[in-house]
């Protein structure tokens, strides 16, 4: 077995040049587009081919320039994320699940005394009660105050003592094109089986004046309001509400 190592001078200057060569194409080709992609990159990048760091020297910094930039992004506040959460916690225990007259749909509480305020595709067109649900899962029974077929809206008395939660009825008038809007209810039965107060957010787009129903059941003539905010089924009743919470749709 015959092995021999004869170190040098020369050789050893080889190693150390490989051994800066390969820490260059590493940090070129691998670790640059990584600071880069978190916004270092430009000064740290100049200054390790500049001064041609071996890989020893170069780990600590990368350590502490991810530690100290995911710190920085961790601190930064999202502003409106926040401001959605809040005001998703403020509106959500007031909006209910209603069933009746073989139909399903979303109301709102607008009194603490527990109205609700509906449609009839939520509710039965000729129904005299319903069922109603809470995001808290408890179940009440609530018995038809009275109707305005000409407006398609439907009141409803809880029949158990309050208060509830409610919110406030906004101003529809005042509404601008481009405003933020909100829509909840029971999306898909997210309400009524798992206990969820569906939002979404998106803006009124539109403001219309109905004159006739293509839909011969609909009886509504007058003026609506068009939302981007994502209406779906089980909806049917649910409140359109402004970015203070206030009731400006339904």
């Amino acid at each position: 077995l015959g092995i021999s190592c004869i170190p040098n001078e020369k050789m050893r200057k080889r190693r150390k040049l490989n051994m800066q060569m390969v820490s260059q194409k590493l940090t070129t080709s691998v670790l640059l587009p990584v600071l880069y992609s978190g916004g270092t990159g430009p000064l740290f990048s100049v200054l390790i081919i500049r001064w041609r760091l071996s890989m020893v020297r170069i780990i600590p910094i990368l350590i502490g320039i991810f530690l100290f930039s995911g710190s920085l992004y961790a601190q930064e506040p999202d502003t409106a994320s926040k401001a959605n959460i809040a005001l998703y916690k403020k509106v959500a225990p007031a909006v209910v699940s209603v069933q009746g007259g073989g139909q399903t749909g979303s109301g709102v509480v607008i009194n603490p005394s527990g109205i609700i305020l509906t449609s009839p595709t939520a509710c039965g067109s000729s129904s005299s009660s319903a069922k109603v649900r809470f995001g808290n899962m408890k179940q009440y029974s609530a018995k038809v105050l009275g109707r305005v077929n000409s407006l398609e809206l439907v009141l409803l008395q809880i029949e158990d003592q309050g208060p509830f939660p409610y919110l406030e009825l906004g101003d529809s008038e005042r509404v601008e094109l481009g405003q933020v809007a909100y829509s909840l209810g029971d999306s898909f039965g997210s309400l009524s089986r798992d206990g969820q107060v569906h939002m979404s957010m998106g803006i009124v787009s539109g403001r219309y004046q109905i004159t006739e129903a293509k839909n011969r059941r609909a009886k509504y003539k007058g003026v609506v309001l068009e939302t981007s905010a994502a209406v779906n089924q089980s909806q049917d009743g649910g409140p359109i509400v402004d970015r203070h919470g206030k009731v400006i749709g339904i």
